[in-house]
């Protein structure tokens, strides 16, 4: 079961050659989905366990699909758990997207957590990542040069804390969490804010002078071709089922607006 732990070398290697990788998210709890995004070219896929209705079960079922595609699984877990974060390692997944990491500790028992000792804390008990046993100390190697580990900012103190936090040893990237934060600095949803403006942008500086990767979770083509001009590495770009929902709303609104101009002549 090493692939996916290959891939996710692959991308750490080209995010440290300053490249830009492509992800999306996986809300919908089919496997296919996974075939679908992996198909289409992403670098990389981060499961949506936060919000969406996935169990460990439809979970691994998303890992075992993505396995045969390029497309590197990452899964964004619930909550900063290191429990829960070496259990979804241990099914296969290739890298956690942790949510709310608001302070250096955070980021620094986010990273122990996909670790293990001497440099971490993750408990001994890889299963299906490991190939269920028999390329157990083979994985164990790899996994500490290959785990990607991107660490969420989606809140005020977390801005305040950024040059800790992304000068934490086993960051992979940052991502800017954008709802979230300008909920937090009181500019719900507001891009254009000021206050949600200049927060990005010293995480961008801050990223810049140390050297981590970071990226903003961004909702269509336009916002990902300014986080492209910025020079914005981790591109975290749309979902499933936004694109499913936002395709579907567009094929009703034309053929109705056709029906409604036929029916008027």
């Amino acid at each position: 079961m090493q692939v996916e732990l290959e891939k996710a070398r692959a991308l750490r290697a080209a995010l440290d050659r300053g490249e830009s990788c492509l992800g999306t998210q996986a809300a919908l709890c089919d496997p296919t989905v996974m075939e679908i995004l992996g198909a289409a070219g992403f670098d990389f896929v981060a499961i949506d366990a936060e919000h969406a209705a996935h169990s460990l079960v439809t979970l691994r079922a998303m890992l075992q699909a993505a396995a045969h595609t390029s497309a590197v699984s990452i899964v964004r877990v619930l909550r900063l758990d290191v429990a829960e974060i070496g259990r979804l390692l241990d099914i296969g997944a290739g890298g956690i997207l942790c949510p709310f990491i608001n302070t250096e500790a955070d980021a620094r028992a986010f990273v122990s957590g996909c670790r293990y000792p001497p440099h971490g804390t993750r408990s001994w008990g890889p299963r299906r990542a490991a190939g269920f046993g028999l390329e157990a100390f083979d994985y164990e190697s790899l996994a500490l040069e290959a785990v990607i580990c991107l660490a969420m900012i989606e809140s005020e103190e977390a801005v305040t804390n950024i040059e800790r936090i992304a000068a934490v040893d086993g960051i992979t990237g940052v991502i800017v969490g954008p709802i979230d934060l300008s909920i937090s600095l009181g500019a719900r949803g507001d891009y254009e804010s000021g206050r949600y403006l200049d927060a990005v942008s010293r995480v961008r500086e801050a990223c810049r002078a140390i050297g981590t990767p970071m990226g903003v979770g961004c909702y269509g083509l336009e916002q990902a071709e300014h986080f492209v001009e910025q020079g914005d590495q981790v591109l975290l770009v749309g979902g499933d089922d936004l694109a499913v929902a936002s395709e579907a709303r567009k094929i009703v609104t034309s053929v109705r607006a056709g029906e409604l101009a036929a029916g008027s002549r």
